[in-house]
């Protein structure tokens, strides 16, 4: 590697652009630019100083700048200033009002753009049309002495080429008369660069690649594209065929104007302020004042496609991109051999979604100026977009080959070949971007990414750690070895290199946040809430540190202590009604309702018509059961936001809750309406109808869901669970197959086949399916219950028995679970332990007539027919239309022999089920037994 400095004006600055593009990455050389025109500063100093090379612009008969002073070993080269000065001969002195500007640093008419003869004039006070009909029939070949002027110019030139080692004026001289070779005095065109660029190259030791390579991609001239206006006169004395009379030449990108213009235009001092100054904003600066600043320009220049291109930009900036693609089409017909200005309308067509002519306009451009990377890769983009990765990995390719040292091209090949899944191409393109780029991060994480995702985790580790043996400190590098490491499950290597990314940057909370988060992952609580306390300790007021903090001391057990930092969160900022619903979010995930529930009425105070807080506050009071306070704020929720589907859901289930089915089902209808896409409204829409009994209804929202969303299995579930409720056996099986198969592993599904072959009596296949639901979802009490009817159909009763625990273990408040162990202990001989768990059920639920019924039934099969009399009666009183109730007291009354009152309850039962067979025949066979006895 190499240290160059190149010292000089523009010229030597652009100069230094090109070697620093087509050289200095394949070489290593580190290039830096000193401006001539200032004094020598400390910085340019010291670059000299340590320079290998310095390559000084020479002017006159030396440089510049002298360097006899700066102690330097450096080898000593020169490069010639440029200059076809004789085409402008009263040029370099800027216009008398010429002044800065803010956006435009050295005004619009600088000496490259100036004329003294008009200048003269000016200072004259001459009327403006008389001076510019003066210079235009000046005679300037004899007032300028245009023969001796040209001879001074290029002998100068010769004496500069001479002492560097250039041939520049034998080109100014061969070619100036059939093609503009300079634009104004100092900034040569295409061909006069590549002569310098060429030359320099050869001197600094660049290969025929590198330079072959320049020429071959660079068609533009790299000098601002302004051009000063030649003379009608000197036009017609040398002969310069390519000065017509109606010849238009740019000017500060306002338009193109012929030289009388441009005259009419610098005595008068003409230029659009105003486009200037809304370029200037037009990429990074307030749009809306670009905004007005453009339309004012334009309305002055309507032909300058610089100026509708920058609206198109500030347009597309302000999201109004249709308006943005009517600019830059404005932009095109302004100016239509403008390659940029056809890329850049292609580029807005693809942000308006408009691909086909997006297409159409990139590739003109790309028509215009072949060589341009950038119009390349812009068009990869967009094939990309459209799937056509060949076509867009091919046209990145082209953009490369024009730019072979760029990073960011390198870059966007490799996303273009992960996507084809050329995966070792593109980690080439990867490898290479970052050796291109060692300093940006990105297309280190992305190869870092890749190697990743190609399970190559160790190797991304290693490239880490062989950067951080360069710069141990890096804290970017260090804070993605931590990241790696994480993902790499070596969690406490990672706390080390955390530690790392502390010791780098200890005053950042995140840091020390971030560290907490990990102990927290490893299950080192106390040490997560240390790491907390400093991320606290240094960023007292940061929200996100001292709600993570709390939640740390929640999770300890230290509620009171995780309140008062809340509370101290709370109290920073009394009037912020989103601090407050986060904290109370916070607390409500945590478990924490009633810990939650004050900050969500004081959010709610602050902000009573903000409708999230509203609904978070109705949520909370449903949680907990407070239904009637609930209420008022869900349904505000849902007056503030009528088309907030969730708040009309969350009324809904409040609703139904209360016992109000109706208005639920109403709720719940609107919800789906509303949010049409989410199956879960129609599911639960489904299962109101459902407990309305209203069958059709239900099947409707659930033949909804399944249309919605094909691939949910769920909905599916339900509907099978409707069918099967329905008698719709074979539509029910079909149904849960289907769910089965959309979701393997789904617990419900599993579930519901499973009871629907244990009802067509496929037990083995049930059992199968249910043992499956459970090992996916063991937390399901009623999966775990149906395993136990089919193992108690299996005749395997202590595994029945042990199934039904579980459920009831999961789900300990329900009595019909207690009263399907005791159905199972009964059946397994254990017939204390079915008593003892029947009455548990009936003191969950005392007023539930069946309970009664089957603890009167049990009691009869264990012989104590006495004890399950109270016990029948119970049930008869609680449920006197039971027809089930009757009967089982009668079977208790027949028992101990009371025969009458056995009668009674038999006809009892009759009367309420006429059809039943075995309460007709029981009560005939006590009728002829009590008979009998009178007739004995």
């Amino acid at each position: 590697m190499r240290r160059i400095v190149l010292i000089g004006n523009c010229q030597a600055q652009a100069m230094t652009a090109l070697y620093r593009r087509f050289v200095a990455p394949r070489t290593g050389d580190e290039v830096t630019y000193v401006a001539s025109y200032e004094n020598l500063t400390d910085e340019g100093r010291r670059a000299v100083e340590c320079a290998d090379i310095v390559v000084q612009q020479l002017f006159g008969v030396a440089p510049l700048i002298d360097l006899d002073d700066v102690t330097t070993s450096a080898q000593r080269l020169l490069i010639p200033n440029v200059s076809a000065s004789f085409l402008w001969p009263y040029a370099g002195q800027p216009h008398p009002k010429n002044a800065p500007r803010p956006f435009l640093a050295a005004g619009a008419y600088v000496g490259e753009a100036g004329d003294s003869y008009l200048n003269r004039l000016i200072l004259k006070g001459v009327d403006p049309d008389a001076a510019v009909a003066e210079y235009v029939g000046l005679d300037i070949a004899s007032k300028a002495n245009l023969d001796r002027l040209f001879e001074l110019v290029m002998d100068r030139q010769r004496s500069r080429d001479d002492a560097s080692g250039y041939r520049v004026a034998e080109v100014i001289e061969r070619h100036f008369r059939d093609e503009p070779i300079f634009l104004t005095p100092h900034h040569p065109n295409l061909r006069v660069t590549m002569v310098v660029a060429t030359e320099l190259f050869r001197q600094l030791g660049a290969s025929q690649d590198d330079i072959d390579l320049m020429r071959a991609c660079v068609h533009v001239t790299p000098f601002p594209k302004e051009e000063l206006p030649v003379h009608p006169g000197v036009a017609r004395h040398f002969g310069l065929r390519w000065v017509t009379d109606d010849r238009r030449y740019g000017f500060l990108r306002e338009g193109r104007f012929t030289f009388v213009e441009y005259a009419h235009r610098y005595v008068r001092f003409i230029w659009n302020e105003a486009l200037a100054e809304g370029l200037s904003l037009a990429h990074a600066g307030d749009p809306v004042a670009a905004e007005r600043l453009l339309r004012d320009g334009l309305a002055q220049s309507p032909q300058s496609g610089s100026g509708w291109e920058g609206l198109s930009r500030v347009l597309h900036r302000l999201g109004r991109k249709s308006e943005a693609v009517d600019a830059a089409r404005r932009a095109v017909a302004a100016e239509p051999d403008g390659a940029a200005l056809h890329v850049h309308l292609g580029h807005m067509l693809r942000h308006n979604g408009e691909m086909v002519e997006a297409e159409i306009s990139l590739r003109r451009g790309i028509e215009l100026q072949p060589t341009e990377s950038h119009f390349h890769a812009l068009l990869g983009h967009l094939l990309r977009d459209l799937g056509r990765l060949d076509e867009a990995a091919a046209s990145l390719r082209t953009a490369i080959r024009f730019d072979p040292y760029s990073a960011h091209l390198h870059g966007e090949l490799a996303t273009t070949l992960e996507q084809q899944g050329a995966l070792d191409e593109a980690e080439r393109m990867r490898r290479r971007a970052v050796a291109l780029d060692p300093v940006e991060p990105r297309h280190r994480r992305a190869l870092l990414d890749l190697l990743v995702r190609r399970d190559r985790l160790p190797d991304a580790i290693a490239e880490v750690r062989a950067l951080l043996q360069a710069d141990p400190d890096d804290l970017s590098t260090l804070q993605m070895l931590v990241g790696l490491l994480e993902r790499g499950g070596q969690g406490r290597a990672a706390l080390e290199a955390q530690q790392r990314v502390i010791n780098a940057a200890p005053g950042d909370w995140r840091h020390q946040h971030r560290l907490s988060e990990m102990r927290e992952r490893l299950g080192d609580l106390e040490g997560a809430i240390d790491a907390a306390r400093w991320a606290v300790a240094l960023a007292s007021s940061e929200r996100e540190a001292r709600l993570h903090l709390a939640g740390l001391l929640r999770k300890a057990g230290a509620g009171e202590e995780a309140l008062t930092e809340l509370r101290l969160l709370a109290a920073a900022d009394p009037g912020d009604c989103a601090l407050r619903f986060d904290i109370s979010t916070e607390l409500a995930r945590a478990g924490d309702m009633a810990g939650a529930l004050p900050f969500a009425e004081e959010a709610v105070a602050l902000a009573p018509q903000n409708p999230v807080a509203q609904a978070h506050l109705g949520h909370l009071l449903l949680t907990m059961g407070r239904l009637d306070e609930a209420e008022a704020p869900l349904s505000w929720a849902a007056l503030l936001r009528p088309q907030d589907a969730h708040a009309h859901h969350q009324l809904s289930v409040l609703m139904e809750r209360r016992g109000r089915s109706p208005l639920a089902i109403v709720m719940a209808e609107r919800a789906a309406a509303l949010d049409p896409a989410r199956v879960e409204r129609f599911i639960h829409l489904a299962h109101l109808r459902m407990r309305r009994q209203d069958h059709p209804g239900a099947e409707e929202a659930l033949l909804t869901a399944c249309e919605r969303a094909p691939a949910n299995a769920q909905a599916r579930v339900i509907l099978s669970a409707l069918y099967e409720r329905l008698g719709r056996r074979d539509e029910a099986l079909t149904l849960a197959k289907q769910a089965v198969e959309l979701a393997p592993g789904n617990a419900d599904a599993l579930a519901q086949l499973g009871f629907l072959m244990m009802q067509s009596g496929q037990i083995e296949a049930a059992e199968r399916l249910l043992r499956e639901a459970v090992a996916g979802h063991d937390g399901h009490p009623h999966h775990h219950h149906q395993l136990s009817e089919v193992l108690s159909r299996l005749g395997r009763h202590d595994e029945a028995v042990s199934a039904a625990r579980r459920a009831l273990a999961l789900d300990p408040d329900n009595a019909r679970r207690r009263a399907h162990v005791a159905h199972v202990l009964s059946l397994a001989g254990r017939e204390t332990e079915a008593d003892t768990t029947l009455r548990e059920a009936i003191r969950l639920r005392p007023d539930d007539h069946d309970l009664h019924v089957r603890l009167a039934a049990l009691l009869v099969r264990c012989g104590r027919p006495a004890d399950a009399i109270p016990i029948a009666r119970t049930a008869v009183s609680l449920a006197p239309r039971v027809a089930a109730a009757h009967s089982h007291l009668a079977v208790a009354l027949e028992q101990i022999g009371a025969g009458g009152e056995a009668l009674e309850a038999y006809r009892a039962a009759l009367r309420l089920d006429p059809e039943n067979g075995s309460y007709r025949a029981r009560a005939e066979t006590l009728e002829r037994g009590l008979a009998a006895l009178q007739g004995a």
